[in-house]
């Protein structure tokens, strides 16, 4: 039915496998392009050959490419270099021959193609790290092309690893946990590159790796195998990197605020980003004359000249609640909203030069009981005033007031 498991991530996973085929191989005019390493045959009609690609990528990065053809045929193969790849070795009926490509190019082959022919690439799968876009203390592991992961079970369970027919059952839940109880890499970036490079595989299983020396104490035998394996299971794909002595400043500034991060969200009943595809959409967005951006690394959303937006949050049946708003310290403009919770007005807001703080400030409002009792659900909506903008606002939290329960 309607709105119940069926996500729309889970069918552009399932278009985007289906689109595979269609980018394998291309060609212009006498020009025949390999794009994709997947194991798979050719048939070029208009020239009567037959290319046959075997390969075990992402493996490994060795791929062999067959020539069938009924007659000798003159045309151009252009191998892909992939980005991750600082070199690529070829060989044409067993003889390496000298090539000139550089990463993220073709590899051209111009020649006169005989019935039998074998091209061979040897691709390096080397280990490289990514930086977390505007959070490049935040690390990724990469083996060649594929992000490197590891199964995290540190005793506290996940719900809803397993998906039913809710609406939100495709997020699984559980308590957060504090960074400093995850596996971190401390030291410099090549060191650990170079301890990266030295990663030894794990007998009887494929693509699983330990790095002696990568991790200490506790998770000094974490095991790195492909993202993409992972199911049902909490996991690390980010790493804290920092150097050793940047590492204890850090500790000392973040502890306490993580503590309160964390008891933040024990008493955390339901949460929107906003100005986000996906939290939005999971909460039912409504708006009008409503726009949304980034600012300072935030997304937020507002809505101007009498618009709105709003959303529809669970209470788990709690009826004591707080409405916790987050805007930005140094609003201008002309910012007088209203906010309501279906459709009753609990608080009017106007932000606009109220803290004159250059940083993000958290506001609460108390919501009444008899507008929570008995539902399962509340709709937090926004409204500016004629030639008034509401919001912005940068994210939505309902929080329990009895922090006993």
């Amino acid at each position: 039915k309607p709105n119940c498991a069926m996500w729309c991530c889970v069918g552009t996973g399932m278009e985007n496998h289906g689109k595979y085929g269609q980018f394998i191989y291309t060609h212009s005019d006498d020009s025949l392009w390999v794009n994709l390493f997947i194991p798979s045959v050719l048939d070029w009609k208009e020239k009567g050959i037959k290319l046959t690609q075997e390969t075990e990528f992402p493996k490994d990065g060795s791929v062999r490419f067959t020539v069938n053809s009924t007659t000798s045929r003159t045309f151009g193969l252009l191998l892909r270099h992939p980005a991750w790849c600082d070199a690529v070795k070829v060989k044409i009926n067993g003889e390496y021959i000298n090539v000139k490509s550089q990463p993220s190019s073709y590899i051209s082959l111009n020649r006169e193609w005989k019935d039998g022919d074998v091209v061979e690439l040897e691709m390096p799968m080397k280990v490289s790290i990514e930086e977390l876009k505007y959070l490049p203390d935040y690390i990724s592991i990469m083996r060649g092309p594929i992000v490197m992961a590891a199964r995290f079970d540190n005793g506290k369970p996940l719900h809803g690893l397993v998906a039913d027919d809710h609406r939100w059952a495709h997020i699984a839940g559980g308590e957060l946990v504090s960074v400093f109880d995850t596996p971190l890499l401390i030291g410099k970036r090549s060191e650990i590159i170079k301890k990266l490079n030295a990663m030894k595989p794990v007998d009887g299983m494929e693509m699983a790796y330990t790095v002696p020396g990568l991790f200490d104490g506790k998770f000094g035998n974490v095991i790195l195998e492909p993202f993409y394996r992972i199911h049902d299971s909490r996991y690390m794909i980010y790493w804290l990197s920092m150097t050793q002595k940047r590492y204890d400043t850090y500790r000392e500034n973040a502890r306490k605020d993580e503590e309160r991060r964390l008891a933040l969200d024990r008493i955390t009943v339901d949460a929107v980003n906003t100005g986000e595809q996906q939290p939005e959409a999971d909460h039912f967005m409504e708006a009008k004359s409503s726009v949304a951006g980034n600012f300072n690394g935030e997304p937020w959303r507002d809505a101007s000249n009498g618009g709105f937006f709003s959303y529809k949050l669970k209470t788990d049946g709690y009826s004591d609640l707080i409405l916790r708003l987050r805007f930005w310290g140094n609003e201008t403009g002309k910012r007088q909203f209203n906010i309501l919770i279906d459709d009753n007005i609990i608080a009017s807001e106007n932000p606009s030069g109220k803290w004159r703080r250059d940083e993000f400030v958290e506001k609460e409002y108390t919501i009444p009981s008899h507008l929570t009792d008995g539902k399962e659900y509340i709709t937090v909506k926004f409204a500016g005033e004629k030639n008034q903008t509401a919001g912005g606002i940068y994210h939505i939290r309902l929080i329990r007031r009895d922090t006993t329960k």
